[in-house]
């Protein structure tokens, strides 16, 4: 069983095509990045299996639940970062946590402290959120995307915004977490080099069409 499946995904918005018979499908485990420039279509493809856009045909399946017809099943395998999300700021990043963590529905404690350290967030948890550098508060953003453990995470440009040392870091927790859990991600970026550090393959997105696979340095 493919953990994504995508088959002939077809998005208009006013009659102007936005994507165009897109198919992937990604395995258990696997990292794959779609990489295009502004305007190719990336965050509309990755909305539309995130269930924030509505797409006229095609199939999206996470773990073998399709999201038109089991929808609640599907989304409780997944994660999401899109564009420019935020926690509360006014609250603690444990207050974040207790919070969030009342939405799951699987036991996220243990996890969490484990995920403290990963993200070397430990030494703040009881500073307020808004207090936090650019690269902090992308850290609780993730960090509250992985705390209910889903299967598949789908991630649009997470270290676009950072600076150099903070997108490093970044990059060096997605690949330090796969060692640790059998996670799989579709993750969106402009920069080629570092999705084909970080991914298994990297898929070249282009006016809305799937041109091709470009080698991966994972791979090479």
């Amino acid at each position: 069983m493919k953990a994504l499946s995508i088959s002939g995904l077809n998005m208009s918005i006013a009659r102007r095509r936005i994507l165009h018979d897109i198919s992937l499908d990604v395995e258990e485990g696997e990292y794959v990045g779609i990489v295009g420039e502004n305007g190719a279509g990336k965050t509309s493809l990755l909305k539309c299996i995130c269930g924030l856009w509505n797409y006229q045909s095609g199939k999206i399946s996470v773990g073998g639940f399709e999201f038109k017809r089991d929808r609640y099943r599907y989304m409780e395998r997944l994660g999401a970062l899109i564009e420019y999300p935020n926690v509360f700021p006014e609250m603690t990043l444990r207050e974040n946590i207790d919070y969030f963590g009342g939405l799951c529905r699987v036991d996220y404690g243990s996890y969490t402290e484990e995920l403290l350290d990963l993200l070397r967030l430990r030494g703040v948890q009881h500073e307020k959120v808004k207090t936090y550098s650019s690269g902090m508060k992308q850290k609780v953003c993730l960090f509250v995307v992985l705390m209910k453990k889903p299967q598949v995470c789908i991630f649009d440009e997470p270290t676009a915004m950072l600076d150099p040392k903070s997108a490093a870091d970044i990059r060096a927790f997605l690949s330090s977490l796969r060692k640790r859990r059998k996670l799989t991600l579709l993750i969106s970026g402009h920069n080629l080099h570092e999705m084909e550090t970080l991914c298994d393959r990297v898929i070249l997105l282009e006016h809305g069409r799937f041109l091709r696979q470009l080698k991966s340095e994972k791979t090479a």
